[in-house]
C-alpha cells in the first residue's frame, strides 16, 4: 500500500524497487544488440578498365529472394581513397568513402531472379581494393 504517512510500507517498496531498477539496467547493458537484417541479394562488382589513377566499374545487383523488390538502394564503402566522378543507370551519391546508388525508376523493380546493372567512373591515388560488403535497402547482402 502506498500511503504517504506509512514509513514501514513505503520504505520496503523503495528498497525493493531500487534493486530491481539496478538489476534491469545491468541486464539491459549486457543484452546483445539487434541482429542486422539480411537481404536476399547477390552483388557482382567488376572493374572494367583501370589506369594509373582511375577506373571504370560495373555493379550488378541480383534479387535472390522470392518476392519483388520495389525500388532499390545499394550501399557500400570503399576501403581506399576512391572517388566516383560520374555514373550511369543509377543515381550515385558518394559521401567520403561511403557510396549510395539508387535506381533510375525504369530499372527500379527487381523481380525474383532479376538483376540491375549500373556503372561508374572513379579516381584513386594509392590503391583500388574492391568493396567487401554491400547493402540492399539497408540490409546486408548475403
Amino acid at each position: 500500500m502506498d500511503d504517504i504517512g506509512s514509513y514501514s510500507t513505503n520504505e520496503v517498496a523503495v528498497n525493493w524497487n531500487a534493486s530491481l531498477a539496478w538489476l534491469a539496467a545491468f541486464a539491459a547493458e549486457r543484452r546483445p544488440g539487434p541482429v542486422p537484417p539480411t537481404a536476399s541479394c547477390a552483388v557482382a562488382y567488376k572493374v572494367d578498365s583501370a589506369w594509373s589513377n582511375g577506373f571504370t566499374a560495373t555493379v550488378t545487383v541480383t534479387n535472390t529472394g522470392t518476392s519483388a523488390v520495389p525500388g532499390w538502394t545499394l550501399g557500400w564503402s570503399f576501403a581506399g581513397d576512391q572517388r566516383i566522378s560520374n555514373a550511369w543507370n543509377a543515381t550515385v551519391a558518394p559521401s567520403g568513402g561511403a557510396v549510395t546508388a539508387r535506381d533510375f525508376g525504369w530499372n527500379g523493380t527487381l523481380s525474383p531472379g532479376a538483376s540491375a546493372s549500373f556503372g561508374f567512373q572513379a579516381t584513386y591515388s594509392t590503391a583500388n581494393p574492391a568493396p567487401a560488403r554491400f547493402t540492399l535497402n539497408g540490409a546486408a547482402c548475403t
